[in-house]
């Protein structure tokens, strides 16, 4: 029950098919782990079989859908060119996908401001001043303000997990959803989406980019004000953040990164890695 998908082969000559199957149902849609049962009787070394990793595969009952639909992207990005207090979110879906550059393109084109779960870090650089940070219980300020007053959140491969939402019936009450994602069994699980589209998220973030060239609306809508209002929350945060540890108590952790981050500025050698 915890795999997408399991093969048992009766006969040697199942292994390499089982194989090429279980592959490309690993590495396909929603990406996830895939088993393959060969007993001992098909383990024999005397049996041979070709291999053929680069041949197709075509199964009846697993059809993974890349592209949006269409009318569902033109719904999106009308949704996203009405909205004045828009959020993007992204998760770790935009990485598998390799679909980085496309988010941070649709981004810049309408100056949205940028949220990530936890997996969803490294999708949008973090130095940009559209990167709002992580949501969630373990997230920054700014971030969830943000999340909780926007009209639109446009969700990019997001799982909507507890860490995140918190109380679903309480999360962005006055947010209209757009959700991407391959999976459809993911769309609406745990946040009704308004504007669902399943579809690879590379795909689907060109299809939007590719809209928006054909959008008659003005592409950039007028975030003055919302951003103003982002930009007092981060002061709001990092006024906090940065309150010091009463005496005698021990180190913020704010404090020593903070103080790191002086020592090592201006220079592109130096890495910092986090745990959870």
């Amino acid at each position: 029950p915890v795999v997408k998908s399991s093969f048992l082969c009766k006969r040697p000559e199942d292994v390499t098919l089982n194989l090429r199957k279980a592959f490309y149902i690993a590495s396909t849609g929603r990406k996830g782990p895939v088993v393959v049962d060969i007993p001992k009787n098909c383990q024999e070394p005397r049996y041979r079989f070709a291999y053929e990793p680069n041949s197709e595969i075509h199964l009846r009952s697993y059809n993974p859908t890349v592209t949006g639909h269409r009318g569902q992207v033109r719904r999106a990005v009308k949704a996203i060119c009405a909205a004045r207090r828009p959020v993007l979110l992204c998760g770790g879906g935009v990485v598998q996908a390799d679909a980085a550059e496309e988010l941070r393109e649709l981004a810049g084109r309408l100056n949205l401001p940028v949220a990530v779960t936890l997996m969803g870090i490294g999708a949008f650089p973090a130095a940009s001043p559209q990167y709002l940070g992580m949501v969630g219980l373990h997230g920054l300020y700014e971030a969830n303000l943000a999340m909780h007053h926007s009209d639109l959140v446009f969700t990019v491969a997001v799982r909507f997990d507890d860490r995140v939402t918190n109380s679903v019936p309480k999360f962005c009450p006055e947010a209209q959803i757009v959700h991407i994602d391959v999976d459809p069994a993911s769309i609406s699980k745990c946040v009704h989406a308004d504007i669902p589209i399943v579809g690879d998220a590379r795909a689907v973030l060109r299809q939007l980019l590719a809209e928006l060239d054909e959008h008659k609306e003005p592409h950039k809508p007028d975030l003055g004000s919302w951003w103003e209002q982002i930009g007092a929350w981060r002061a709001q945060g990092r006024a906090m953040n940065m309150k010091k540890q009463p005496a005698g108590t021990g180190i913020a952790p704010q404090q020593v990164l903070t103080e790191l981050g002086a020592l090592t500025e201006g220079r592109d050698d130096v890495f910092f890695t986090t745990d959870v």
